[in-house]
């Protein structure tokens, strides 16, 4: 019997041409295979990717089954596990939750979390013991044996960032806050006061002293050289006590006094009385002190303080208000007058000491 070579040919063709095809097919086509355990579905090519529900459609991926603890696990070993107690993150609108447990990120190396915009980072608890809170910490081991921080230029909690403007303030606020309070009762933090090379500024503080939505007011300031303030006025540093024993005469020096350092301090109001009235003289019969500058030999200041008969042990006040000289010697004396024919016996007078 004879065949037809042509014939045999194109089946044989035809054949190849078949298997190719398949092969074709399933080189450029997922594979979905299983090793009787697990189950894999890989892209049709190097490089490719697996889509679940490409734009315009509404899916839902479901992995792991309820009461199972899920593990994903990426090409380079790491995973994201979820654990047997169900749902943790859930959504209510446009915001998104964690329900169960806590957020954990960074584990290790050193990572910046960072919120852009106009927005904020609250840190909410429902009236529990103990919360809210936002901790910042060195991990040690409560041996005494870690290593810490005992320097400056290592701050756990850094305010402030790029922004470069004089009079810029960096504030932390503390009290009360909802939705519609927007303004804290009080608050503390940086006031630059140079942008010159890498700054410079002042500590303030600041409070409100009404109970309605306003923004509080500077009370106190702590300037960089060092200089401590209140805008209505100078801090108090403290007071120099002074005393004439007996009935001092005039120009002369009384017992005590103080002396400044490279601190500038500004003598305040003076306030004396004494055990014993003097008598008035055929002037206006007022006791004139003044601050003397003992090391120079010049006098300060003076003002006049009443009568010379006036109440005996009665506070008597005059105000000095006169910055004094860095490293010199003060102290007070009576000022040489007629108005005083006899002058008070056994002062004592205070002179308040601002900076």
């Amino acid at each position: 019997m004879k065949t037809n070579p042509k014939l045999n040919t194109n089946r044989l063709i035809g054949f190849a041409l078949g298997c190719a095809a398949i092969l074709l097919i399933a080189a450029y086509q997922p594979a979905l295979t299983s090793n009787g355990t697990d189950v894999t579905l890989s892209p049709a090519a190097s490089g490719g990717k697996v889509n679940i529900a490409n734009s315009g459609s509404v899916s839902q991926c479901n992995i792991g089954q309820s009461g199972t603890a899920t593990t994903i696990t990426w090409s380079d070993g790491t995973t994201m596990s979820s654990n047997t107690s169900g749902s943790q993150w859930v959504t209510n609108g446009s915001n998104i939750y964690y329900n169960v447990g806590a957020v954990g990120m960074f584990s290790s190396g050193q990572t910046t979390f960072t919120v852009y915009g106009g927005t904020r980072l609250d840190a909410y608890d429902a009236n529990t013991v103990g919360g809210p809170r936002v901790a910042t910490f060195r991990r040690g081991d409560n041996s005494g044996s870690e290593s810490g921080v005992t320097t400056f230029g290592l701050p756990y909690v850094w305010v402030g960032g790029a922004e470069y403007k004089a009079n810029i303030k960096q504030m932390i606020g503390f009290g009360y806050h909802l939705v519609d309070v927007d303004v804290p009762p009080a608050e503390i933090g940086f006031d630059m006061v140079s942008t010159t090379g890498n700054t410079k500024g002042d500590i303030v503080v600041a409070t409100r002293n009404v109970t309605t939505n306003t923004t509080a007011t500077e009370r106190l300031r702590v300037a960089a050289d060092g200089t401590v303030s209140t805008p209505g006025g100078k801090l108090p540093a403290g007071f120099a006590s002074v005393e004439a024993v007996g009935a001092l005469a005039a120009d002369a020096n009384f017992t005590g006094g103080w002396r400044t350092t490279n601190n500038v301090l500004t003598v305040g109001t003076i306030t004396c009385s004494w055990t014993t009235q003097g008598t008035n003289g055929a002037g206006a019969g007022n006791v004139d002190v003044k601050v003397r500058n003992t090391t120079d030999g010049t006098d300060l200041c003076s003002c006049s303080l009443g009568l010379c008969n006036a109440t005996a042990n009665v506070p008597l006040s005059c105000a000095c208000a006169t910055a004094s000289l860095a490293a010199k010697s003060y102290t007070l004396r009576f000022a040489t007058t007629s108005d005083c024919t006899v002058f008070p016996a056994n002062t004592i007078c205070d002179l308040e000491l601002t900076r």
